[in-house]
């Protein structure tokens, strides 16, 4: 027969990781909502810039040039948008990256300790 004391200390740190992954997952929650926060931020700065520049013109452009030309000449006015766009587009990635692993390991430990519990209900 088992020793209820080790039961009692085995179910205690389950119930501290079940803490631990728990507050990593509301971590991870708000991280991504950040995220997900400053990545539309930065398309919509993007999306307002282009459609700007493509309404009042690019400035130092002809009026009459090549498709060709007047696209080049868009992205280079749009760099420092493009770059923004895709640098918070790799933070987003990252947290739901983080949040997923939050998720599989909070579901995780959150079994661990229902199977603690159900073993310890069974055993009083």
């Amino acid at each position: 027969m088992s020793n209820p004391y080790t039961v009692q200390v085995t179910y205690t740190v389950q119930i501290n990781r079940y803490r631990t992954v728990s507050e990593r997952l509301l971590s991870a929650i708000a991280a991504q909502s950040a995220a997900r926060a400053a990545h539309d931020a930065a398309r919509d700065a993007y999306d307002d810039r282009r459609r700007n520049l493509i309404l009042d013109g690019i400035p130092g452009m002809a009026e009459r040039c090549p498709a060709e030309v007047r696209e080049a000449a868009l992205a280079r006015a749009l760099e420092p948008e493009t770059r923004a766009v895709r640098a918070t587009r790799e933070q987003l990635r990252a947290a739901d990256a983080e949040l997923e692993s939050a998720r599989v390991q909070e579901r995780a430990e959150r079994e661990a300790l229902r199977s603690f519990q159900l073993a310890h209900a069974q055993a009083q």
